[in-house]
């Protein structure tokens, strides 16, 4: 597609695959922008006249900073892709999130934290339906060897935030384990949950059980 706004030329790239629009290249003659392919044209057009030169200011700051290319998350390494609007997402081995979020320790901790606590949502939800049950909030913490707590009071579980470290199975396991001890099961109950969600839930019940020594 092809715009003319304001004596100015786009080229606008439609996208299945992306949330947000995306700066792909900018240039003297056009800027190419990819758009995702449900993206309202009115709201195109009212982005391109009020917020792009915002946007284009970034992208050019991104060009002159040599950032990392990929970031550990989850036991695995994310290649990072940069989105100006919008919540950060993982998506196909892909990390999207703002340059912003990346320009400092404190920032980039809480990047992660955003998205341990997006992933461990995420499997409650699943564990909610499956049980036909309502699971109380959660919060992360550091810790220095338990992966999760329980404060009946608060109605709260806590997480350890190092698990932003750890395997999406081993993620699943602790959560399961924690939901479990929340909903007083039997230890037979939550190892029935834990074949049922966990393909190699052996690897991960040997983990647990050495790291909690």
């Amino acid at each position: 597609m092809y715009l003319e706004i304001d004596g100015k030329s786009y080229v606008i790239h439609l996208k299945s695959n992306i949330k947000h629009i995306m700066i792909r290249n900018v240039s003297e003659i056009e800027i190419h922008l990819n758009v995702p392919v449900d993206f309202p044209h009115e709201s195109l057009i009212t982005y391109i006249k009020t917020e792009l030169i915002n946007d284009i200011t970034q992208f050019n700051e991104i060009e002159k900073v040599n950032l990392e290319e990929s970031i550990h998350l989850f036991d695995k390494n994310y290649k990072i892709r940069h989105i100006y609007t919008g919540n950060p997402y993982l998506k196909d081995d892909i990390l999207y999130t703002n340059v912003k979020e990346l320009k400092s320790t404190i920032k980039r901790e809480s990047l992660k934290s955003t998205l341990l606590q997006n992933k461990i949502n995420s499997i409650i939800s699943r564990l909610e339906d499956d049980l036909n049950v309502i699971i109380p909030a959660i919060n992360l913490k550091k810790f220095k060897t338990k992966y999760y707590t329980i404060c009946p009071k608060s109605n709260l579980i806590t997480f350890n935030r190092t698990l932003v470290d750890k395997s999406h199975e081993f993620i699943t396991y602790v959560v399961i384990l924690s939901v479990g001890d929340f909903l007083k099961y039997s230890k037979e109950e939550i190892d029935n949950l834990t074949k049922v969600h966990i393909t190699n839930w052996r690897h991960c019940e040997r983990i647990w059980k050495y790291e909690q020594q």
